[in-house]
């Protein structure tokens, strides 16, 4: 079956892609001290900790990123809500672990298996 090649077009083609740092706050900080994740998925290691405000939010958070050099998995460390509801869901490849610790909502996503999500997410503490 030959293929449209209107299904293979770049849909960005043109449009520019700008970062947003959010407001304030223009340089990433160090993540909070005390933040530990025990256990990563064998070939994942850390890439990147800073602590950010997100654009559209006013809370910074903690920003953990792991890869395997293929995929990513990020971890999002914040003050809890109301609106924390823990528990996994996922839409398409992209696979999302919430979880309470104390009193910060983790939040774990990347284009990885649930069970990777799951892992990183459960082996996150916070010890002083």
């Amino acid at each position: 079956m030959p293929i449209d090649r209107k299904q293979v077009r770049p849909v960005l083609r043109g449009k520019k892609l700008v970062q947003s740092t959010g407001e304030g706050n223009t340089q990433p900080l160090p993540i909070d001290a005390g933040w530990k994740i025990g256990v990563t998925p064998p070939g994942f290691e850390k890439i990147m900790a800073v602590k950010r405000v997100l654009p559209g939010t006013s809370m910074p958070v903690n920003h953990i990123v792991f890869s395997d050099g293929l995929a990513a998995a990020s971890v999002f460390i914040e003050p809890a809500s109301n609106k924390t509801t823990p528990g996994l869901s996922h839409q398409g490849a992209m696979h999302v672990y919430t979880r309470k610790v104390a009193d910060y909502q983790v939040k774990v996503l990347g284009e990885v298996p649930s069970a990777t999500v799951m892992q990183i997410g459960d082996s996150v503490s916070f010890k002083k």
